[in-house]
């Protein structure tokens, strides 16, 4: 990123911890610097606690990815799938204060809230795959992640150059408004985790 267009510059990462064939499902454990996604906070310059790289032509670099896993439910019989953006505070950095305005982390917090998004459609995809067949679960649930982690990457892309990332005002508000209100029509689509309930494939 050059400096004085004052933007910055997305890392997109996505952490796909996926389950075995036998539905085992992957321990590992995130950061206690990741932040996760809610829909009452926001990000803040704060949050960006990594070493910035003096060589790097970014002013700043945030890092969200989306997680993905699955947890079986003893207790109800059901698959549980858990998908949510996190944002890692600890690989997010600025170079200098001079580059933290409000009106640039509004534009990070909409990379968040994108997230958010596809995850949202990630989940209501879900719900409909399997709500009749759990059949070749495992690649049918693959399929679903990879086609809209792919979209996100071209929805982040669109956002930055559509806006000039940040610059073109109108084109921000414009993403700003577009984001919220499908974040709102798929809010019931908010809770991070689908329940597939395994008794009716008996």
């Amino acid at each position: 990123m050059i400096r004085k267009m004052g933007y910055v510059q997305k890392t997109i990462l996505v952490m796909m911890i996926l389950i075995q064939t036998n539905l085992l499902f992957s321990q590992k454990k995130l950061s206690k610097d990741t932040l996760f996604y809610k829909t009452d906070s926001t990000l803040r310059w704060r949050d960006f606690k990594g070493h910035s790289i003096p060589s790097a032509a970014a002013t700043a670099d945030s890092y969200i990815s989306i997680y993905a896993n699955a947890k079986p439910n003893v207790k109800t019989n059901s698959e549980d799938l858990y998908i949510y953006p996190v944002f890692l505070k600890k690989k997010s950095w600025y170079k200098s204060a001079a580059d933290t305005t409000e009106y640039l982390l509004k534009h990070e917090q909409l990379h968040f809230d994108i997230a958010e998004l596809v995850c949202r459609m990630i989940r209501k995809e879900l719900k409909q795959e399997f709500g009749n067949s759990f059949d070749n679960y495992q690649k049918r649930y693959e399929k679903i992640l990879n086609k809209y982690l792919k979209q996100y990457t071209k929805m982040s892309e669109d956002y930055d150059n559509e806006t000039s990332h940040s610059l073109n005002m109108a084109k921000q508000k414009e993403w700003n408004d577009k984001i919220k209100q499908m974040l709102d029509d798929l809010s019931e689509y908010s809770a991070p985790v689908v329940s597939i309930d395994l008794n009716k494939f008996k």
